[in-house]
């Protein structure tokens, strides 16, 4: 049986959040509550559980320093963020410092829920990855990639993304990272610079124009990203193009 702590200000919320992890899951129970960060860390100096599921924002220590010091002192606990809207630039930091995903309390749902639970439990018993799963990982990251070279032009958001394609942003992250050994940034940076190397060889097109068009709103920032992917200035590109065209 995996053991949860659930940790969480709001004394409605965390009832009905573990009557209805209690209710949905086997093999898993709520086993130690706590209001804020600090409170966690009490119990958690006694007794540890598999998995904590935390709020963001609580009183005197918030998820973010949670996460940081169970992640120092416990690592073999997994952690699973619970965000609102409001609070979601704080999402990026909580899986940098090592969560392994979130969900939104406003949209909470069964499916969600249980798929996330599953995954972590999957993680903590070291399971195999069956194969119809694999095919669904690959389907999932070829639908992102499918997205990504559609839309490279305009702003690409992580949730945005995930959203396209029905799973959570650290999930899809995962699975992408797995099935193309890049991340999901450095994919759209080299879709982008790609098509900008296109747009060069083929047009008259001005800088901020060719950046534009490949979807960065600062040229400076293209120049920088296109010498990072091709190890090429924008402008020795160019002479390499013109040298060859005269040859």
């Amino acid at each position: 049986m995996l053991k949860i702590m659930i940790v969480e200000d709001d004394v409605m919320f965390r009832y009905a959040f573990r009557e209805m992890l209690n209710n949905l899951t086997s093999g898993m129970r709520v086993e130690d509550e706590a209001i804020n960060g600090k409170e966690a860390l009490s119990i958690l100096s006694q007794r540890q559980p598999d998995i904590i599921i935390t709020d963001i924002s609580m009183p005197e220590m918030n998820g973010i320093d949670l996460i940081r010091n169970v992640s120092e002192q416990y690592p073999a606990i997994k952690i699973i963020v619970l965000s609102s809207h409001d609070d979601f630039k704080f999402v990026k930091d909580a899986l940098m410092l090592g969560a392994q995903d979130y969900l939104l309390k406003h949209d909470l749902d069964e499916e969600s829920f249980i798929r996330t639970l599953k995954k972590v439990e999957a993680l903590i018993y070291g399971e195999q990855i069956a194969p119809s799963v694999q095919r669904e990982y690959r389907l999932e990251v070829s639908q992102a990639i499918e997205h990504i070279r559609l839309n490279y032009m305009h702003e690409l958001r992580l949730s945005a993304l995930a959203d396209e394609v029905s799973v959570s942003p650290n999930y899809l992250c995962n699975i992408f990272k797995n099935d193309t050994g890049l991340t999901i940034f450095e994919y759209i940076k080299n879709v982008r610079i790609d098509e900008a190397k296109e747009l060069l060889k083929n047009t008259n097109l001005r800088l901020y124009e060719v950046a534009d068009r490949v979807g960065f709103t600062n040229a400076s920032y293209f120049c920088n990203v296109f010498k990072e992917v091709t190890g090429k200035t924008v402008k020795s590109f160019r002479q390499s193009l013109h040298n060859s065209n005269i040859l």
